[in-house]
């Protein structure tokens, strides 16, 4: 069980370092950079659920 949890968090923290390379240059020390990464993070998924939300109102509208 401990190698799997191991593993798992292995995965994350590269997939994180991996996506905060994406999102842009690095800002500060590294737990500020983490938290700038964070933020961005953010943005980036709002952006995703508001394009959404516009592409379901209009579907619902096309279909009325």
């Amino acid at each position: 069980m401990m190698i799997h949890k191991y593993t798992l968090m292995t995965w994350f923290k590269r997939g994180w370092r991996l996506w905060a390379k994406a999102l842009g240059e690095k800002q500060g020390n590294s737990k500020e950079a983490d938290k700038i990464a964070l933020w961005r993070t953010m943005i980036i998924i709002q952006a995703i659920i508001t394009n959404i939300l516009i592409s379901i109102n209009i579907i619902i509208t096309w279909l009325k």
